[in-house]
């Protein structure tokens, strides 16, 4: 990283919180560096009719790999802590680094999604998502949640408030109570739920792939211009 960004003519993040970290790593980078936000990749387009998945209902999703950063074993535990009894976690992603082990409960289950078909299936049929992540680039998983008008469980840290303004409920991520609070408030107060699935189409409408393009094309003509 430390070289490529010594080397770099132009630098693009995809956040303001990456562009803050990455001066703050590399100071001289400031006047060369540019955020351009990502856009959602799954989306209600990505679904298909054909695909259906095996999965007890009412469930909250957490999208992403298994790695420590993402913070799934501290919400699997608040879970399990929490009052959805009639909730399943789905925890839908690869296996990443770090040998995280989800705890065995059979309120628990992991999928490893292999097409966006099924990743958007996944999306339609939540009752909402959950992503209490340590630290997130830019939080696509939470632009996808948007999408498909969910509401959000997020952490109040890195780039997740960015992403996801008025749409979610904000945790400390380090805290098993306030995740516990949250999964009770949006898993039972439908009210709740339903005030931030409004807003959430809403604040992903801000993010467009097109928007996204266009901003990069006009870094790469300006990297070649020097």
């Amino acid at each position: 990283m430390s070289n490529a960004i010594d080397e770099a003519d132009q630098v693009i993040a995809v956040s303001t919180s990456t562009q803050n970290d990455l001066v703050a790593f590399k100071e001289y980078i400031a006047n060369r560096i540019t955020m351009i936000p990502e856009a959602p990749v799954v989306t209600p387009t990505s679904l298909d009719s054909s695909c259906q998945l095996s999965i007890k209902k009412p469930y909250v999703l957490c999208v992403g790999t298994l790695e420590p950063r993402k913070n799934v074993v501290r919400l699997a535990n608040a879970f399990l802590k929490s009052k959805l009894h009639e909730h399943q976690l789905i925890v839908a992603g690869q296996v990443g680094w770090g040998d995280v082990k989800l705890p065995q409960s059979e309120r628990i289950r992991w999928l490893r999604p292999v097409s966006d078909a099924e990743l958007a299936y996944l999306y339609r049929h939540a009752e909402f998502i959950a992503a209490p992540s340590l630290y997130e680039g830019f939080g696509l998983q939470i632009a996808e949640a948007m999408a498909f008008g969910k509401a959000i469980l997020t952490s109040n840290c890195s780039s997740m408030p960015e992403v996801a303004g008025g749409a979610a409920l904000y945790v400390d991520p380090n805290s098993t109570e306030q995740l516990i609070g949250a999964l009770n408030s949006l898993g039972l107060e439908s009210a709740k739920r339903g005030e931030l699935e409004k807003i959430a189409l809403n604040q992903a409408s801000k993010l467009n792939w097109d928007d996204t393009c266009y901003r990069t094309l006009e870094v790469f003509f300006k990297a070649l211009e020097e």
